[in-house]
């Protein structure tokens, strides 16, 4: 049975931020208090930036789990989506003299650097060779198997000519 190797650290952290993001448009969304106050201050992008993230990134994880070749396109999606998010925080409300729209700044932004953060490892995440031992990675005098590029034999000591093996 052959596993795919997957950037795990990437997919928990889009998951973690994306269901974040939308558990935080949820509760702003039905919350009166804050709902009440980002409406007065016209902060209601809030909640959509939110739900959208939210939702791409979800969708996101569940791509770079089922296909990891595609883990840089998501990756840069989700890095576009997470500093929208954190720039909806910072300009938003994580300075705002309000305490509801400082507590949205503040969570947006921890929000989004969840996902900036899933967004780097999955970008610099590289898959692990799956390398096959085949006959010509074996010693031509005693049959021990060589590391790769060795020059010589493990076992016997037969030197060996790259050219010959590793062809």
């Amino acid at each position: 049975m052959y596993v795919k190797s997957r950037p795990k650290l990437g997919i928990v952290l889009f998951l973690s931020a994306g269901l974040f993001m939308l558990f935080l448009g949820f509760i702003f969304l039905v919350l009166p208090d804050y709902y009440s106050v980002l409406n007065e201050y016209g902060m209601m992008h809030s909640i959509i930036i939110n739900f959208v993230s939210g939702f791409i990134l979800v969708m996101s994880s569940y791509v770079v789990y089922h296909h990891p070749e595609k883990r840089r396109i998501c990756a840069v999606v989700v890095l576009g989506f997470s500093m929208a998010e954190v720039l909806s925080g910072a300009i938003g409300g994580a300075y705002h003299f309000t305490p509801y729209i400082r507590d949205v700044g503040v969570v947006n932004i921890f929000a989004g650097i969840i996902g900036v953060f899933g967004g780097a490892f999955s970008i610099m995440w590289k898959q692990p060779s799956t390398r096959t031992i085949k006959t010509q990675d074996r010693c031509p005098n005693c049959g021990a198997i060589l590391r790769e590029k060795a020059r010589f034999c493990p076992n016997c000591g037969t030197s060996l000519s790259e050219t010959a093996i590793y062809t």
